[in-house]
């Protein structure tokens, strides 16, 4: 009954969307919960507990205490020794302290910042374990592991088969059915092609298991029978080379018939599942898990050749196996597909635009502040963020590297565990290749190595083992290595003279009662904790299920939103400890407020008035500046109108208080501070939103958009110094962002006396956006105090620095000056003669000047550089069509 449940923990949920629904993961708890409790009490009774417990337990039990330790809050001298950073970010942001929050009421904080995520990630901790620790009790015999080595080949060669036939007949939709709503790049039941195909490689290990365990366990039977007498050879033959030619291919081909003789149904199946699975890991066009493949595929190789025993007879059909892997996925005509995706590797250019080596100096920064503690598991997400120093739309949910989101989360404590339980689950799978004492061992070290030494290169690249399915079934597979492994070695704990001997300590554990019923107890306790945690969470899902599918950018009736935010589902949704679900019930109670006002204002506009001008007008931060200025011109009787209006009294305070509440849980969203610094002010009369604003600016340092809002509040409340800093921030990290700052700012300062401060100090950015955005008379006064500061940051630069020079010229260019700038231009490209963009400006110039002549040389060499822009293409032919006029312009020579 046991082997029947771990065989569907690590089978099943890789078709349930890899295990990351609520609903998937309770059940997932309470399974493993069941199959503990019984195989354990199984155990106890037989006295079966004496078997050793493998040594890669040790690390594995050490991370639970250490992220135990990360969600209970520590007292400041403690929190100051282990996590410094931690204690500031929650001393900066989150203010009060209040239940369920990281932060306790004599001054104690936890290291986590996020300790409810934490706990999480705890239990699913523990989830792993369970699975490795019924892997070791369960798996370790050799008959449970051959057959849940089957169901395993089979499951994923259905695998890759289902996500070969979804690929070729894809309609938009997972399971022709599913719409995926978070984007995503799927295959097969994964949303994520890189975390299916991290699944294929695990049953790919136990496929190529299966296959060398019939290879070698004929090769063994035919060791055993007796050989016949060799006949003597003719010493006078072996000069010929005819002859030793011929004796060599025959014993090739003897070779050859003696590996089709060693075929039996284990290889072959065994062989037709490595090659579907191998197919379907080449076609999800995941470039990790194929590099991981190939490395994994090299590594257990070497490590079979290294360990000397049954290494013979098998490399032949693995290449088979491979050989077919290629030949499906030509037969489905993937090919194409395949050589392209992984021609990419190869460009420079496509790898500078991935987005996970454009990230990962930002995780590497954060896990540098954040030694030696970590931030706590599961806070990745929100911490990475105040790290970043580019802007980028995408929200990195994990840093797309496990290592590097450990040293994040765990620290160096978390990323040694991690590496020793590696470390050590790696010396079991050599030992079993080593010593194995018969076929199926071998090939369990075999499986134990392939999937190990697989997830280890793909985790470099991706962040699949964080899903259930992917984690549950390395774990059972490590179990299962290790535990066997600790059986073969206990006998070998003391050497002649009675002394421990360490290397079999390295793999097994002296068996001891006490201990094995304290891991029994702990885990269940820890399951079933998870299983009511899940619960919870699928509970909160179902409240906020509707709501996430509006956009509430835009109007809903208020009816709608009542019947979200009324039923019991909601009132558990407000205890929660999940931020984003706080968030998003403060967004629904400010929405109804927003839908109230927009009642009260249409009874006093007059008729006609859009509905999408009645909705700006209720806007959180057209509303903070409205008080803002009321309150500036002493008009208290509407400030005080507006705060007691009854959309206001009844939907502020809720809305409020989920902020506060999303705050105290995890204050790294930059969303909930400024939500805070909106709506403080529509609370309550001087109210000083300055610090929620600061902790905007800490939490979201490269978010131009927010860093917009932000400028815009600080200019409402009169602060002009710092709205010009964040929009100088935001045009540093978006130049793009100056027409919505322009937009906004024009009314509230006089631009042409305060440009300076709100353009950033640099002559490059000043000069790309005169021409566009100052280019009308009345932008005058403006243009000309951009170029006068642009000017003076130039004048620092040596005099024959080239790009000194172009800057130069590119003034000259904007003062209407072109012989100037062709007097800049001219040496600037002298030293620098490969810059084409220069090339072009110096021809533009030349044209303005009347030089036609020069100008189309110019122009020509442009388009001989970059052949097919379309901007040089253009120019050299209007340039060959002044030159071939009968009257041409005059020669401003």
């Amino acid at each position: 009954m046991v082997q029947i449940t771990l065989a569907a923990l690590m089978t099943v949920p890789a078709w349930m969307l890899g295990g990351v629904q609520a609903q998937t993961q309770f059940r997932l708890f309470v399974v493993a919960a069941c199959a503990t409790l019984v195989c354990w009490g199984i155990c106890l009774g037989r006295g079966v507990s004496v078997r050793p417990l493998p040594a890669a337990l040790v690390p594995l039990a050490l991370a639970l205490v250490m992220v135990a330790l990360q969600t209970i809050p520590l007292p400041a001298t403690v929190h100051r020794w282990i996590s410094p950073r931690t204690q500031r970010w929650w001393q900066d942001l989150a203010p009060a302290a209040t239940a369920g929050s990281g932060a306790a009421d004599n001054g104690s904080y936890s290291a986590s910042l996020y300790p409810a995520s934490t706990r999480r990630e705890l239990y699913l901790l523990s989830l792993a374990i369970a699975a490795f620790v019924l892997g070791a009790t369960v798996l370790a015999d050799r008959v449970a592991f051959s057959i849940a080595g089957v169901a395993i080949a089979i499951n994923g060669a259905a695998l890759a088969f289902f996500g070969l036939a979804q690929q070729l007949t894809w309609n938009g939709l997972l399971f022709w059915s599913i719409p995926l709503t978070g984007g995503g790049t799927p295959f097969a039941s994964f949303v994520n092609r890189n975390n299916a195909a991290g699944f294929l490689n695990m049953c790919l290990a136990c496929a190529i298991a299966l296959s060398v365990w019939g290879i070698v366990h004929a090769a063994r039977e035919t060791e055993r029978r007796p050989r016949g007498a060799r006949k003597p050879s003719r010493a006078g033959r072996t000069n010929s080379m005819l002859q030793s030619g011929w004796r060599t291919a025959s014993e090739l081909g003897t070779n050859a018939l003696k590996i089709l003789a060693r075929l039996n149904f284990a290889t072959v199946a065994g062989l037709l599942a490595a090659g579907c699975i191998a197919a379907g890991i080449f076609c999800s066009l995941s470039r990790g898990a194929t590099l991981a493949m190939l490395g994994a595929a090299a590594i257990t190789l070497l490590a079979a050749a290294l360990a000397g025993r049954w290494r013979r007879g098998w490399l032949g059909p693995m290449f088979v196996a491979g050989l077919a892997a290629c030949l499906l996925v030509g037969y489905v005509g993937r090919d194409d597909r395949v050589k392209q995706r992984l021609a990419t590797l190869l460009d420079e250019s496509a790898r500078q635009g991935d987005g996970r080596l454009v990230h990962w100096p930002d995780g590497m920064r954060a896990a540098k502040d954040l030694l030696p503690a970590g931030s706590g598991l599961g806070t990745y997400r929100y911490i990475y963020r105040a790290y970043q120093a580019q802007p980028y739309t995408a929200w990195f949910y994990h840093a797309e590297n496990q290592y590097l989101q450990t040293l994040v989360e765990a620290g160096l404590a978390g990323l040694g565990l991690l590496l020793a339980a590696l470390g050590l689950t790696a010396l079991a799978c050599w030992r079993l290749l080593l010593r194995a004492p018969d076929p199926a061992t071998y090939a369990l070290g075999v499986a134990g190595t392939f999937a190990l030494s697989s997830q280890a290169i793909h985790a470099v690249f991706d962040f699949g083992l964080y899903l259930p399915a992917n984690m549950l079934l390395l774990a059972a597979i490590c179990g299962a290595v290790c535990g066997r492994a600790a059986r073969l070695e206990s006998p070998g704990w003391r050497s002649s003279d009675g002394s421990l001997r360490w290397p079999a300590l390295l793999v097994a554990l002296p068996p001891l009662r006490p201990l094995a019923a304290s891991c029994c107890v702990a885990l269940t306790g820890l399951l079933l904790l998870g299983g009511g945690e899940a619960r919870r969470a699928l509970a909160v899902e179902a409240a906020l299920a509707e709501a996430k599918h509006w956009d509430l950018q835009s109007l809903q009736p208020i009816e709608v939103l009542d019947r979200c935010l009324d039923g019991d589902a909601v009132d558990l949704a407000n205890g929660a400890e999940d931020v984003e679900a706080q968030l998003k019930l403060a967004q629904l109670w400010i929405h109804r407020l927003r839908a109230g006002l927009v009642e009260i204002i249409r009874h006093e506009v007059a008729d006609g008035t859009s509905e999408a001008a009645l909705w700006s007008a209720t806007d959180p931060v057209h509303l903070h500046g409205r008080l803002q200025q009321w309150t500036a011109q002493h008009r208290t009787a509407e400030a005080a109108e507006l705060r007691q209006a009854a959309p206001v009294l009844e939907n502020l305070p809720p809305a409020i208080r989920h902020l506060r509440r999303a705050r105290a849980l995890c204050p790294l969203l930059p969303e909930i501070h400024l939500l805070l610094a909106q709506l403080t002010v529509l609370a309550a009369e001087d109210v000083d939103n300055r610090a929620d604003l600061q902790r905007v600016r800490l939490t979201a340092p490269s978010q131009p958009a927010i860093l917009t809002r932000c400028g815009l509040l600080e200019l409402q409340a009169g602060r002009l110094a710092q709205a010009c800093e964040c929009w100088r921030t935001s045009l540093e990290l978006a130049p793009g962002q100056l027409p919505e700052i322009l937009q906004v700012a024009r009314p509230g300062i006089d631009l042409a006396a305060h440009i300076g401060e709100l353009i950033p100090a640099s002559p490059e950015l000043i000069l790309d956006i005169v021409g566009p955005q100052f280019s009308a008379e009345a932008d005058g006064p403006i243009r000309q105090a951009l170029l006068a500061k642009a000017e003076s940051l130039v004048s620092s630069c040596a005099e024959d620095d080239a790009q000194a020079s172009w800057l130069r010229g590119r003034i000259a260019m904007l003062r209407n000056d072109p012989r100037a700038a062709v007097a800049y231009f001219t040496p600037a490209l002298a030293m620098r003669p490969d810059e084409t963009a220069w090339r072009h400006e110096l021809a533009i110039a030349l044209k303005q000047s009347g030089r036609y002549p020069e100008a189309q040389e110019q122009a020509r060499v442009c388009t001989r550089m970059e052949p097919g822009n379309e901007r040089y293409d253009t120019l050299l032919r209007e340039m060959i069509r002044i030159q071939l006029a009968p009257t041409r312009p005059p020669s401003g020579r």
